[in-house]
């Protein structure tokens, strides 16, 4: 029987064989460093969402911006 040992990066799950490409893959990723306020909401008056299964529109914001370790801010969208 042989044994093999694997390295997975902690932030995307990528496995790798060697140590050091799973260190190198780790460091690639800028991580978020703070959420921001800035955000978009709809008022609780536009209804309902039917792609999230019935929530209410106004529940969740629609878009998020978030600092990053790197000093950017990263605009995310649902």
């Amino acid at each position: 029987m042989k044994e093999t040992t694997l390295y997975v990066c902690e932030i995307c799950g990528e496995s790798y064989a060697n140590k050091k490409e799973a260190e190198n893959c780790e460091a690639a990723h800028i991580k978020p460093k703070r959420l921001t306020k800035t955000m978009k909401f709809h008022s609780y008056k536009c209804g309902r969402d039917p792609i999230l299964t019935g929530y209410a529109v106004s529940q969740y914001p629609d878009w998020i911006d978030i600092e990053m370790q790197d000093g950017k801010t990263v605009r995310y969208k649902r």
